[in-house]
């Protein structure tokens, strides 16, 4: 039984064979997870992430608030991720015999729901590509969807364990980038927060369009939304703040929505009118802004120097080593898009050597996709000369030394 490639096919079999059903109940739990993992395959040590962080006792509300006792939230936070998220998500941390037939069914139950909403991320990222890239980016191929599978495992966890931060209006451009999710962010390969970035941007586009749709043709959706949650929406939508902080509402919905909830209108309307309903466009997203101001964090800081103590060095031999194998496309388009306007405005001769930088393939690239096109992209080798003389800001701009 262990052969068997699906949970389904394991479930159809132990219902309706006598003899299958009791050899699955010698050792029940040993034959789930084989089976599983026949059906999950590489994602499940991450799939059984982000199920145990659902059972956690100390996690929060939806959307998640911060909590009152944040250095303790955020110890919580650390040894899950030091449990669940080790050596970039490859080992699982509960024992056999937590994997239960009605455990593996909600694994395989949510992987289906990952794999369903999946193609819609590849569609949006294609349809960019047919607008904005040369026409020799090609459509992604399987291994950059299977990239996207596991980026929206992150993107679950994030909206997770990661809570929305509330501030006035006032305190918008004074965000606060002292709290650490470094914890977090660093059992994830450079490259992933790329792409988490690129994943969040089109579920906040969908979730742009489900709402237009649903206010400017209500009557359309009015067999899938309740009425009393479509006339609250409207309500809504009718008064002069939500032009003001629809963008941010949206945004915060999209990041903490969960893949489940997208499924159901009523829930996503449920969860935007409990963040309208008591933050209004108070509501602010800190964790967008700290994913755009956290990729310094895989990078080591620069030796002592005058230089303020959150300057990092560009060397990166440190990630070469780690990542060098299958992985070394990845890491050159990150940190490409990290470091290459810096260096482009600080040192022309680079720029002359690799033209404008114009329309990189996408955060989920191959390396089929990056060095065999008409376009000359740099690679880590043609990087080591420049960075020799240059550092990086915790803001990300890149500096001279001399």
């Amino acid at each position: 039984m262990e052969y068997l490639r699906d949970v389904a096919t394991l479930m159809r079999y132990t219902h309706s064979c006598r003899d299958m059903r009791s050899a699955f109940q010698t050792a029940p739990s040993s034959v789930s997870r084989a089976v599983i993992t026949n059906d999950l395959g590489v994602y499940l040590p991450t799939a059984v992430a982000r199920l145990e962080a659902t059972t956690m006792p100390w996690t929060l509300q939806k959307p998640p608030r911060f909590p009152d006792n944040l250095t303790k939230y955020q110890e919580h936070v650390a040894q899950f991720c030091d449990e669940h998220l080790a050596d970039q998500q490859t080992k699982i941390a509960i024992p056999t015999s937590h994997f239960s037939l009605e455990f593996v069914t909600e694994l395989s139950n949510f992987h289906s729901c990952v794999l369903g909403f999946a193609p819609s991320i590849v569609k949006g990222i294609d349809n960019e590509k047919e607008l904005y890239a040369p026409l020799y980016v090609t459509a992604m191929g399987s291994q950059e969807f299977g990239r996207v599978v596991k980026t929206l495992y992150f993107y679950e966890l994030v909206g997770i364990l990661l809570p929305l931060d509330l501030v006035t209006p006032n305190e918008r451009w004074n965000m606060r980038f002292d709290i650490d999710w470094t914890s977090f962010w660093k059992k994830f390969a450079p490259w992933e927060l790329f792409q988490y970035e690129h994943v969040l941007k089109h579920i906040n586009y969908q979730l742009d369009d489900l709402v237009q749709s649903w206010t400017k043709h209500p009557d359309d959706h009015s067999q899938l939304i309740e009425p009393t949650y479509l006339d609250a929406l409207l309500a809504i939508v009718d008064t002069d703040d939500w032009y003001t902080a629809e963008g941010a509402t949206i945004l915060a919905v999209a990041l903490h929505a969960g893949l489940k909830t997208m499924e159901c209108p009523n829930e996503i309307i449920h969860l935007l009118l409990d963040i309208w309903i008591h933050d209004r466009w108070e509501v602010m997203h800190r964790d967008l802004y700290v994913v755009q101001s956290s990729h310094h964090i895989w990078l080591h800081p620069l030796e002592p120097t005058n230089l303020p103590p959150t300057t990092h060095s560009l060397d990166i031999d440190h990630l070469i080593e780690k990542y060098g194998g299958s992985d070394l496309e990845q890491l050159e388009v990150w940190f490409y898009d990290l470091v290459y306007e810096g260096l482009a405005s600080l040192d022309p001769e680079f720029y002359h050597r690799f033209g404008h930088k114009g329309y990189i393939h996408g955060a989920f690239t191959t390396c089929e996709n990056w060095h065999t096109k008409p376009i000359q992209y740099p690679t880590l080798d043609d990087f080591k000369l420049e960075i020799q003389s240059r550092a990086m800001t915790q803001g990300g701009e890149v500096i001279r030394l001399d």
